[in-house]
């Protein structure tokens, strides 16, 4: 490799300056994160959390841990109070009839409607 300095204390590696490098790594970072499968990006986000929750827990302290579960038993809580309050009771909820679809040759899916309510 060739690495100096030029007479203005710029880095030169390989004959580009620090920044022509740094916008070269940021071209090259885009272009893996834009052939990178999907699955694949799930698989990495889902160990760095799992990595980094080990090092939390291993990391705390008892009580730490301790209002930790309780902050998440709260969250919890109030999410499963906010869905059901969100959710209509069966008398509110209104029985709708659906016309099926006409496929082409005739036969009729079980379950598959259009979606439009009949009054």
């Amino acid at each position: 490799l060739n690495t100096n300095y030029n007479n203005n204390t710029t880095y030169i590696k390989n004959n580009m300056t620090i920044d022509e490098a740094k916008q070269l790594e940021v071209k090259i970072a885009n272009n893996i994160l834009n052939n990178v499968p999907f699955a694949q990006v799930v698989q990495i986000l889902s160990n760095e959390a799992t990595r980094r929750s080990k090092d939390a827990v291993d990391n705390s302290s008892e009580e730490e841990l301790v209002k930790m579960k309780e902050d998440f038993e709260k969250a919890e809580a109030e999410q499963k109070a906010q869905q059901e309050a969100n959710q209509p009771t069966p008398t509110e909820a209104p029985a709708e009839k659906h016309d099926k679809i006409d496929l082409p040759d005739g036969d009729e899916p079980a379950g598959v409607t259009t979606g439009v309510a009949i009054s």
